[in-house]
């Protein structure tokens, strides 16, 4: 029999996990600007973590997180992974997330193409402070009121729709966050267009996000 996991049971040492964080990465072809983002911790704590200096179990779970993995994968006791293990549940994650090009949202011309377009929409404001929570779900509400009447509206309504959700946007971007978006067909069987955006700090520069491949993994 050949033998899949070795060492002991227990929780990963900082070097462990940042030789982790690094084949995970390098496996999915991701930049350290993606888990950076998607954990919200800055590139500097990529680098320490790859370079194995020691971080906080929030921190580890916010890794994994950005990995699509359970929050508690790199926390809990576990037999350190083989490389064929890595490589598997690297498989399972590509096989729902995918990497697309982004753009920043910054036209009521892109707001046209978005509401044109898309056939479903993600909304990500995981990035922007707690305090905006109930703000960014009210630009949730009224961003999919407008993609259910937008093709029964004039062109001047369109372009007032459009108009207001930018002034929605920048408002909720502020002096410290960017818009960007990003439109992109889902794997059959929808095959639908989707249309993605997201908020980033200005000091993060991204040109790349991680979006669902399948519909059925899309948190509306």
């Amino acid at each position: 029999m050949v033998e899949t996991k070795r060492g002991e049971f227990r929780k990963l040492t900082a070097q462990e996990f940042g030789n982790l964080v690094t084949k995970f990465r390098n496996a999915l072809d991701w930049k350290q600007i993606n888990p950076v983002h998607d954990a919200g911790v800055d590139e500097r704590t990529i680098q320490r973590i790859e370079a194995g200096h020691p971080v906080s179990d929030d921190t580890r779970r916010r890794i994994a997180k950005a990995f699509k993995l359970p929050e508690d994968e790199f926390v809990k006791p576990c037999c350190v992974p083989t490389d064929e293990e890595v490589r598997a549940k690297v498989s399972e994650v590509t096989e729902k997330f995918a990497v697309v090009d982004a753009r920043p949202l910054q036209s009521v011309s892109d707001f046209e193409e978005i509401l044109s377009v898309g056939h479903a929409f993600l909304i990500d404001g995981t990035q922007l402070p707690d305090e905006m929570k109930e703000e960014v779900a009210s630009f949730k509400d009224v961003f999919h009121d407008w993609t259910w009447i937008h093709a029964d509206i004039t062109h001047v309504g369109r372009f007032e729709a459009c108009t207001s959700l930018l002034k929605d946007v920048k408002r909720m971007s502020g002096s410290d966050f960017h818009a960007l978006f990003a439109i992109y067909d889902a794997e059959k069987p929808s095959g639908f267009k989707v249309a993605v955006i997201t908020f980033v700090r200005n000091d993060t520069e991204i040109a790349q996000l991680v979006v669902p491949r399948h519909l059925e993994h899309f948190q509306f």
